[in-house]
């Protein structure tokens, strides 16, 4: 059973409901229509959008097969994906921090320890604290030097990301997974190529997912690549929604032309063709 339930019924008995999973196209063509916001009396209270119902769906199959004991989070912003993989993963130590530099980011670190309370989620610590500054004491402290499973979801610029990776690295082994947020929505390949180098691996590029995640594990077992299958569409078929879109466009800039054709011909007092009355089916 999802764990969703359990999280918006958390969430809504402090007078906040959550709002995700909407299609951007059904928006204006609006982002972050897809992610999950923070309501309160019709209002928006967001500060940094929590991960899709799509990326919690993703969380929900991968984790098990990663069975991590100890958890660390970067960016907790108001709380929702840390809890959400605190409820996936209730027999785990979990430790998040946030730099609290966002408008409501320290009541976020509140709703979070009030929320994973009230959820029974003994095991979850969440701190005010920064990477990488802070990262080697929280670690020694609350996760004794070791973390099977990190989530970095922090400052997305290919600089930041790249300093996450470098101060997680000394505690962390050959099968222990980074998940890397807003990958491909905001351009961190740059980074995600430095860290692949530095782990010595390959990401596992979740092109379906909703802001394009990243997944860096040296030694991932039968059951996580699996897991990872759905999310991770092969360049070859990802040439097939790229070739519609071309047809798209080729079709767009087609119609232009035969409008501005036919309007030029109506001026001009020119007999106007007919339509084609047939369709290839093929692009």
């Amino acid at each position: 059973m999802s764990i969703l339930p359990a999280l918006y019924e958390a969430y809504a008995s402090r007078g906040l409901t959550l709002l995700s999973g909407l299609t951007p196209a059904r928006y204006n063509g609006l982002k972050q229509a897809a992610f999950t916001w923070l309501i309160r009396d019709g209002k928006s209270v967001t500060d940094g959008y929590g991960i899709s119902l799509n990326e919690v769906q993703m969380l929900e199959a991968v984790l098990p097969a990663i069975a991590p004991k100890n958890i660390f989070i970067i960016g907790n912003s108001y709380g929702f994906s840390t809890l959400a993989i605190a409820l996936i993963c209730p027999k785990s130590k979990v430790v998040a921090i946030d730099a609290g530099v966002d408008t409501h980011s320290e009541k976020g670190l509140e709703l979070t320890r009030d929320l994973a309370k009230s959820l029974g989620l003994k095991n979850v610590t969440v701190l005010l604290a920064t990477s990488p500054q802070d990262v080697p004491s929280v670690v020694k402290k609350h996760l004794g030097g070791h973390i099977d499973f990190a989530f970095i979801d922090g400052l997305h610029t290919n600089t930041q990301v790249v300093i996450d990776a470098e101060a997680l690295k000394p505690f962390t082994k050959p099968a222990t997974a980074l998940l890397f947020h807003d990958v491909l929505e905001f351009g961190l390949q740059q980074g995600l190529h430095k860290i692949e180098n530095m782990y010595g691996t390959t990401a596992h590029i979740m092109h379906a997912t909703t802001s394009g995640m990243a997944l860096i594990c040296a030694k991932p077992g039968k059951a996580l690549l699996q897991a990872l299958l759905p999310f991770c569409p092969t360049p070859e078929t990802l040439t097939v929604p790229h070739g519609m879109l071309a047809w798209k466009k080729h079709q767009k800039k087609g119609k232009t032309l035969r409008r501005l054709t036919r309007s030029l011909r109506k001026k001009l007092g020119l007999k106007t063709a007919s339509k084609p009355t047939f369709h290839t089916g093929r692009i």
